[in-house]
């Protein structure tokens, strides 16, 4: 394993954690921010510490946190998810699932009958919220807060799952994609192991494709409507932590080496690859952000990089103090980054990376 490799889990997770990330096991939390935009409320809600902050998308203020008064035993940082009967679910890693109302952040309900932490963040669709877990299972609620079903894996899940409706995909830290049933959770199909932990969220296209980036140094395609069969695997130069971005036909995605890939996705072929970053410490571990024709994608450095959709030529760059481990997210004609090791907590920059405002929490 690089250096780099290590370096970054261990912020992310406890060392305990990344031994344990082929056969089960927790540690201690450390991680980067979860970010969600809600442009009905015109809110950012950024997951960091012991709470979560909802901020104004137009000037940086803070409108609420939970909760007010923090609490040691909850540690936040997982992307927290909107349902669409108004509710802010967030996942903490002391094993509980918190809703919140977005509008002036008071509690709804918590689930607690997780069984250890919870590392990524819920995917709520329709009615229901289904939330991976560090003990290995899949749990799936109403957005009351009730349990519906849960189901096991062979390891830790670390990967938000994604649905097309019917059935659930859920990676795993086993190397596994599991399909399930949507309504009883039942198994479809799993893979075979795909040759590396996956960590990142997958993505799905309308024709049954599914994407998936592994510890393999491999992005692959998988046909969901062929028990999970392998369709290519690209190679890349290092771990694939995020999942990618999918544009149309076209796929685009990081390795934790800092190379960037724009891969086509019916067949894998490679359209461009670019390294643009000449720092040492230049891990891309999230999703980029694609609008009109630039893709936007942060580094480990502490730079957002702005590119051209098609050849993956330089627009601009911004370096900012602290590091980017969170992959940009769009709020309208704003661009939203969440830096750690620093004072600031979001940065918003127009498209062409002039700084607009930024939010710092008051102690």
């Amino acid at each position: 394993m690089k250096k780099s490799h290590l370096t970054l889990i261990l912020i992310f997770i406890a060392a305990s954690l990344l031994i344990s990330a082929c056969t089960g096991g927790a540690g201690a939390a450390s991680s980067w921010p979860g970010l969600t935009i809600d442009m009905e409320r015109e809110q950012a809600y950024v997951a960091f510490g012991p709470q979560v902050y909802a901020v104004n998308l137009g000037n940086g203020t803070e409108k609420w946190r939970a909760p007010v008064e923090p609490d040691n035993q909850v540690t936040f940082f997982a992307v927290p998810a909107l349902t669409d009967d108004g509710q802010l679910v967030a996942a903490s890693y002391d094993g509980n699932l918190y809703s919140i109302n977005p509008e002036n952040g008071q509690l709804n309900w918590v689930f607690e009958d997780g069984g250890n932490r919870f590392v990524a963040g819920p995917l709520a669709d329709g009615e229901q919220i289904f939330a991976p877990s560090t003990d290995n299972s899949l749990y799936t609620l109403t957005t009351a807060g009730d349990l519906v079903w849960s189901f096991e894996t062979d390891d830790i899940l670390w990967s938000t799952p994604v649905t097309d409706g019917e059935t659930v995909y859920q990676p795993g830290m086993d190397h596994r994609v599991y399909a399930l049933d949507a309504e009883s959770g039942e198994l479809i199909w799993k893979t075979d192991k795909l040759g590396g932990s996956i960590a990142g969220t997958p993505a799905l296209s309308p024709d049954g494709l599914l994407f998936v980036g592994t510890f393999g140094n491999e992005l692959l395609a998988l046909d969901t409507n062929r028990s999970g069969e392998i369709v290519w695997r690209m190679p890349a130069s290092a771990w694939v932590y995020s999942g990618p971005t999918q544009d149309g036909d076209t796929l685009y995605v990081g390795d934790l080496d800092g190379a960037f890939y724009a891969v086509e996705g019916p067949t894998g072929g490679i359209k461009w690859r670019i390294q643009p970053d000449p720092e040492d410490k230049r891990a891309i571990t999230d999703n980029p952000l694609v609008l009109g024709d630039t893709v936007y994608f942060t580094s480990e450095s502490g730079a957002l990089f702005a590119v051209e959709r098609e050849n993956g030529d330089p627009k601009w760059s911004k370096q900012i103090d602290g590091r980017l481990y969170a992959g940009p997210k769009s709020a309208g004609e704003t661009i939203i980054i969440a830096p750690i090791d620093t004072d600031e907590l979001l940065i918003a920059l127009d498209e062409n990376g002039n700084q607009k405002w930024v939010f710092v929490p008051e102690n």
